[in-house]
Order: C-alpha cells, then sequence, then structure tokens
C-alpha cells in the first residue's frame, strides 16, 4: 500500500506537473537539472512516507484522493502564472489584494476542513481524545516548531554564520577622461579661453564616468527564515486521516499543494541567505 501511495502521490504529480509545464509553457518554475530532478523525488519520497504512517493514510487512502491530488497540482501551477499571485510569505508586505483574495479564501478552506475534522474526531475517539489529543497536537506543533525554528536562527547568528561577509572583484575604472574638441570647435574654444583669460591648449576636459574601481565588493549574506507553502501542506496532510469522502477530499487538496511546491521550486530549506549589496 506504501508503494501505491507514493506512486500516486508523489511520483505521478511530480510527473502531471513537469509535462504540463513544458507544454503550456508555465515560466513561474525553477529550471532544474537532472541530478536536481533526482534530488528532489527523493526527498519527496521520504516526506510522503512520513506522512504515510505519521498520518495514518494506510486506512484512508483512496485512488478517489489520488486523483485529486494531481489535479490540485495542475491546477495550483495554472493560477500561480498569474503575475499578482507570484509572491511568497517572505514578501507579505507587498501582497496584492489579489493575493489576500487567495490566501483568504486558501485559509477559510482549512478553518472549514479542521472544524470537519475535529467533529470526526469526536464521533471515533470522543470529546477528550479529540480535543486534548487530536487538535491538541494539531495546534502544539506549530508552537514548538516555530519555537525550534527561532532556536537556531539566534543560534546561527551568535556563532557567526548568520550573517556572513563575502567579497567579489569587480573590473573597472573610475578617471577623468580628456578629449579633444569636434572640428571646427577649436576655434571658438581658443577664444572662450583667452576671454577668460586661461588656457587649455584646445583640450577639453569632461567629468568622471561613472564606472566603478577594480577591487573587491563587499556583499553580505544574511540570514532569513522562510516558510514555504510545500511545508504548510505537508503539515496539514498528516491530519487527513479519517476513511470519510471530506477527510480524503482534504488530504488530495493538501497533498496537490505540497506537491506543487515541491515541483514547481523544490525542497527548500526553511532558512535561507540572501545578498544584501551595499
Amino acid at each position: 500500500m506504501l508503494t501505491t501511495f507514493l506512486l500516486c502521490n508523489v511520483l505521478i504529480p511530480y510527473g502531471v506537473y513537469h509535462g504540463a509545464a513544458r507544454l503550456l509553457h508555465w515560466s513561474d518554475r525553477r529550471v532544474k537539472s537532472p541530478t536536481r530532478h533526482m534530488n528532489e523525488v527523493m526527498a519527496a519520497l521520504v516526506l510522503g512516507t512520513t506522512i504515510y504512517f505519521l498520518g495514518g493514510q494506510a486506512e484512508s487512502f483512496h485512488p478517489f484522493y489520488a486523483a485529486l491530488t494531481s489535479l490540485t497540482t495542475l491546477a495550483h501551477g495554472f493560477v500561480s502564472e498569474f503575475a499578482s499571485l507570484q509572491t511568497s510569505l517572505i514578501r507579505l508586505g507587498e501582497w496584492s489584494w489579489q493575493m489576500w483574495t487567495a490566501t483568504g479564501t486558501g485559509t477559510t478552506v482549512v478553518l472549514a476542513f479542521a472544524v470537519v475534522h475535529v467533529r470526526f474526531a469526536m464521533m471515533r475517539w470522543g470529546p477528550r481524545v479529540a480535543v486534548g489529543g487530536y487538535l491538541g497536537s494539531f495546534l502544539l506543533l506549530p508552537i514548538l516548531l516555530a519555537t525550534l525554528t527561532a532556536a537556531v536562527y539566534f543560534l546561527e547568528l551568535r556563532t557567526g554564520d548568520g550573517a556572513t561577509d563575502d567579497f567579489e572583484m569587480v573590473v573597472g575604472d573610475e578617471e577623468r577622461t580628456e578629449m579633444l574638441p569636434r572640428e571646427g570647435e577649436e576655434g571658438e574654444d581658443e577664444e572662450e579661453d583667452v576671454e577668460d583669460g586661461e588656457s587649455r591648449g584646445g583640450v577639453r576636459t569632461i567629468p568622471p564616468l561613472p564606472i566603478p574601481r577594480a577591487g573587491p565588493v563587499k556583499i553580505k549574506r544574511v540570514l532569513r527564515i522562510h516558510l514555504h507553502h510545500y511545508q504548510i501542506f505537508a503539515y496539514l496532510a498528516l491530519f487527513t486521516r479519517f476513511p470519510t469522502i471530506w477527510s480524503r477530499c482534504a488530504a488530495g487538496l493538501a497533498l496537490g499543494c505540497m506537491m506543487h511546491g515541491i515541483s514547481a521550486y523544490g525542497v527548500d530549506s526553511i532558512f535561507e541567505y540572501e545578498e544584501d549589496r551595499p
């Protein structure tokens, strides 16, 4: 069953996305080499295996939501081609109203599915286990993960690796350039020199050209925290463990959004370095 789950929810959506992206010339994706494809498929298989065992997918898996996973991956890729929706959480302050609308709609759907799943948990395990175990772990784990992420971030900064300085060689020069006057202007220049009481010998001097000097340029690499959408939906997929139509729909949607992030961009880390040039 694990092999079927990984085939339907990882390998097929990954291939379907890249086939559609090439056919439809989608631009909102990262160009990957064969080795990059291999590394990310293997990482996606490991992530899918984790979801299968920890998320109880052995009981709830159904071919229906396997098809929904591929359809969601394609739909997410199509929607991401709109320029107003091409942004990320790290640029929250620059979001357009279209992005806010899409995010609000998605959040509403997630909250609705969360309420339905808590109800399923109460029907299956009772209120105490449903609230204290199922809902409690759903809310507590993000807090623990956020605390761990912040601790690692500040530890990285304390070690001095969180903001490093690199040097890049730039070839160029900045000097005052002298040019001979154009034909017919030499006499005029000489007359002006005589009137001004100056002698420039028929040579015109122009301001310095804005070309950088040759030598090293300091580049600062700054550590950022960037939460990717494949990580968010992989976490949500862990809680779609009930063998009901609504839970299977939620699983297909969550796994489809997860596979879009992996297929289009990659299995990126939550910690990223950015260049801060002077």
